[in-house]
């Protein structure tokens, strides 16, 4: 790990009060606690000059959200 990163950050589903699902992209500090995330189900990425580079982000954020399918994590929590 770079020495000079405070955080690393990824994509992680969310299931908040209504019991709905929603993708997020998460801050973590250096021991792994979540300590920021910002909701992204609302406002796909867009902006791109290349739709390669669209593409590879969705694809990103399709890995992510699989490879953490079974650690969903509960907003109401992170709230507290």
């Amino acid at each position: 790990m770079n020495d000079d990163i405070d955080f690393t950050w990824g994509y992680r589903v969310f299931r908040d009060e209504k019991g709905l699902y929603g993708l997020f992209e998460v801050y973590y500090d250096r021991t792994g606690k979540i300590i920021s995330w910002t909701d992204i189900d609302r406002d796909l990425p867009r902006g791109y000059d290349d739709p390669g580079e669209l593409i590879d982000d969705l694809e990103r954020m399709l890995n992510s959200a699989k490879k953490h399918k079974n650690a969903v994590i509960d907003i109401s929590q992170l709230r507290e």
